[in-house]
């Protein structure tokens, strides 16, 4: 498969002023994060418990390095550095571009990744369901929190053919 134009594999690194809308171009993918999104960096508890908890807002700019990996597959990831989550009033939005017609459908969802595997977040939160939209070859959904995501079919599993962190 050729790779098109603009998708690539690549290292991002954004300036973000929490009180302003961000609009993050990741290649061919992007991430939408409203102002006053983002939980204080320093106060605010992380992880899968914490995902709906208010919280404090970040009012200081900061920097978000984002990886992306697989971007000419039919797999795209990105990981997000710091690890950090928002508020559960905002509504932030991954889109990951997926190149391959042939394996893009209504199967594909994106899985919330670290270190001891991937998951569907939607099973246990149908706020994060992922979406397709064919025509643009997009998989997208709302995320509360950075961290590693990856394209997936709802049965497909990452092995050591495709790489997240």
């Amino acid at each position: 498969q050729k790779a098109l134009v603009g998708v690539a594999d690549g290292t991002y690194t954004f300036l973000i002023d929490p009180s302003q809308p961000q609009a993050l171009q990741l290649g061919a993918s992007h991430l939408d994060i409203p102002a006053n999104a983002v939980c204080d960096l320093a106060s605010t508890s992380y992880g899968p418990a914490y995902w709906n908890d208010s919280c404090a807002l970040q009012r200081d700019t900061f920097t978000v390095t984002a990886v992306v990996r697989n971007a000419a597959t039919d797999h795209p990831s990105v990981d997000f550095e710091p690890a950090l989550r928002f508020s559960p009033d905002a509504s932030v939005g991954l889109y990951l571009y997926v190149t391959n017609d042939a394996t893009l459908d209504a199967s594909r969802t994106v899985k919330y990744c670290n270190a001891t595997g991937c998951v569907d977040e939607s099973v246990n939160d149908p706020s994060v369901t992922s979406n397709v939209d064919l025509v643009n070859r997009v998989v997208f959904r709302r995320i509360k929190h950075f961290s590693g995501f990856i394209v997936l079919s709802l049965t497909d599993t990452v092995d050591a053919t495709l790489t997240v962190f």
